[in-house]
C-alpha cells in the first residue's frame, strides 16, 4: 500500500520544542523527513524499573507522542522485583498478544525470557542495560544474543561514567577546598550500586577516586574509609583490572537494597557524596544517617520526589548538587528495530554481520560471541545536571521532568527516518550514531 504523507511543520518547530531544555540545538537523524503513514498495528509492553514515579510516567508521556505515528499501541509495566516475577509478566504479556517487549532492567534470565518471545513469535529488546546479568549468568549466556527475536539493548551511560567523573570531580573538588581545615579529613565518600548490577561503577568509583587525588592533588586522608577494605588480589570488572590494595567502596547490598549503615555511622565526618548508587538507595541511607542538610550529594538517577525537587542547588537544604540520566527516549532503540521486524524490515548491515557471526560462533570461535555484544550499544548519552538552570530547564522543558511527551527531544519523524519501514536507506549505523554517547542526544547537545 502506497503510504499517504503528511507534511510535519519543518525543523524549525521541531527544534523549538527542543532547544529549550537547556538552550541549544540538536542535530537531527533527518531534519526534512516526512512523517509518513503508519504502517501496521502493534502492541508492545515496556517494563519499567519502577511501580511508578518519574520513569513510568516520562516513558508513557514519549510513548504517547510517537505511538499513532510509529503504529503500535502499548502498556508500561512494572518489571518486578525479582526475576520470577519479570518471567511471569512477560508471559502474561505475551498470552494477552503483545508483539513485542521491551525490559528496562536485566534480571538474568534473559534466555527464559527469549524462549517464550520466540515460541509466540513476540521481539524482545532492552534500554538502560548492558545485559551483564544474562550475558554472564551461564556458560551459555551469549546464546540470547543468537536469537533472531532478540533485536539488542542500550546500557545506561558509559560503563566507566567518564562524563559524569570529570563533571562531578571539578564539583567536589571545589567544594572540598571550600570546607574549613577542620572539616576536610574524612569528607569525601563514594558508594555505588552492587557490582553484580553495574560492575562499571566499580571502575568508576575507582576514576573518581584517581581524579581528585592525582588531578586535583586532594590528599587521601580526605577520604571517608571507615569499615572500608582493600582489595585483596586484581579484580577484573567490565574488561577493566582494580589493583590488589584498591578501595572497595560501599555498594547497595543485593538483598537488603540498601547501602551499609555502618559506613555512614562510623564516618562522621562525611561532607561530601559521589553516588554512583542511585538516588532511589542514596536517600534512604542519608534519611537513616540523619544527613539531609549536613552533606551534598552528586548522584545517579532522577525521581520526582520532594527529597530531590526541593532541596536541589540553591534550594531547601541543598544536599543535592548533581544528578546524571540516560535519555529517557532511549527506549526508541530497541522499539525500532521490533516494529521493523515486525513490519517485516531489519537493517541490512547489521543482518549480515549478525548472521556471520553466528555461524562463527556456533563453529565455536570464542571471539565471536564478543563481537556480537557489540550489537548492543554500550554507551548511551547522558544528561548532567549540577546547577539551578539546568534542574529548572530539565523539571519544567524535558519530558523525563513534566511528562509532556511534546517535550520529547526524540521525534516521530527522527525515528521513522531511522526505520527501514519508513525508509529504504536507513541503516543500523545510522541508528547507533543517533543513539550512542556521541550522537545527537548528548548532554553537549543539550546545551550543558
Amino acid at each position: 500500500m502506497k503510504a499517504r504523507m503528511k507534511r510535519i511543520l519543518g525543523a524549525g518547530m521541531a527544534l523549538a520544542m527542543t532547544v529549550s531544555l537547556f538552550g541549544s540545538s540538536i542535530s537531527y537523524a533527518s531534519e526534512d523527513f516526512e512523517v509518513q503513514e503508519a504502517v501496521g498495528d502493534y502492541k508492545i509492553c515496556v517494563f519499567t524499573l519502577k511501580a511508578t514515579g518519574s520513569i513510568v510516567e516520562a516513558v508513557d508521556a514519549f510513548l504517547g507522542n510517537v505511538n499513532s505515528d510509529l503504529g503500535f499501541t502499548y502498556d508500561v509495566r512494572f518489571a518486578g522485583d525479582d526475576a520470577a516475577t519479570l518471567l511471569e509478566n512477560v508471559e502474561m504479556a505475551i498470552a494477552e498478544g503483545y508483539n513485542g517487549i521491551i525490559s528496562m532492567t536485566d534480571k538474568g534470565n534473559n534466555a527464559a525470557i527469549l524462549e517464550l518471545c520466540e515460541e509466540s513469535g513476540v521481539y524482545f529488546g532492552g534500554t538502560w542495560s548492558n545485559q551483564a546479568s544474562s550475558l554472564n549468568s551461564s556458560d551459555a549466556g551469549y546464546d540470547i544474543l543468537k536469537s533472531s527475536y532478540y533485536v539488542g539493548s542500550i546500557a545506561d551511560g558509559n560503563d566507566t561514567y567518564a562524563s559524569e567523573v570529570a563533571e562531578y570531580a571539578a564539583q567536589i573538588a571545589a567544594a572540598y577546598e571550600a570546607l574549613d581545615d577542620s572539616e576536610k579529613e574524612g569528607s569525601i565518600g563514594i558508594t555505588t550500586n552492587p557490582s553484580k548490577w553495574t560492575p562499571g561503577h566499580q571502575i568508576a568509583a575507582q576514576n573518581m577516586y584517581e581524579t581528585l587525588t592525582e588531578e586535583y592533588g586532594i590528599p587521601e586522608s580526605a577520604f571517608a574509609t571507615a569499615t572500608l577494605e582493600t582489595r585483596a588480589e586484581d579484580e577484573t570488572y567490565a574488561g577493566v583490572t582494580l589493583e590488589a590494595g584498591t578501595w572497595q567502596f560501599p555498594q547497595v547490598d543485593v538483598s537488603s537494597m540498601a547501602l551499609p549503615t555502618a559506613y555512614f555511622q562510623s564516618n562522621s565526618n562525611l561532607q561530601l557524596i559521589c553516588s554512583f548508587a542511585s538516588i532511589t538507595y542514596i536517600e534512604p541511607a542519608l534519611q537513616t544517617a540523619n544527613l539531609h542538610g549536613k552533606v551534598k550529594v552528586w548522584t545517579c538517577g532522577y525521581e520526582s520526589e520532594d527529597y530531590l525537587m526541593d532541596n536541589f542547588g540553591t534550594e531547601g537544604d541543598q544536599t543535592y548538587q548533581g544528578f546524571r540520566t540516560a535519555p529517557i527516549e532511549d527506549v526508541a532503540f530497541p522499539l525500532v528495530q521490533i516494529l521493523d521486524k515486525l513490519n517485516g524490515y531489519s537493517y541490512a548491515d547489521k543482518a549480515e554481520t549478525v548472521s556471520g557471526l553466528v555461524e562463527s560462533m556456533e563453529a565455536d570461535d570464542a571471539s565471536a560471541k564478543y563481537q556480537l555484544s557489540s550489537y548492543m550499544i554500550p554507551y548511551s548519552s547522558s544528561i548532567i545536571v549540577t546547577d539551578d538552570e539546568q534542574f529548572a530547564n530539565f523539571k519544567d522543558s524535558y519530558v523525563y521532568g513534566n511528562a509532556d511527551g511534546t517535550c520529547s527531544i526524540v521525534t516521530s519523524a527522527q525515528l521513522q527516518s531511522l526505520m527501514v519501514t519508513y525508509n529504504e536507506e536507513a541503516t543500523y549505523e545510522d541508528l547507533v550514531a543517533f543513539f550512542d554517547e556521541t550522537g545527537a542526544l548528548t548532554a553537549d547537545a543539550l546545551g550543558e
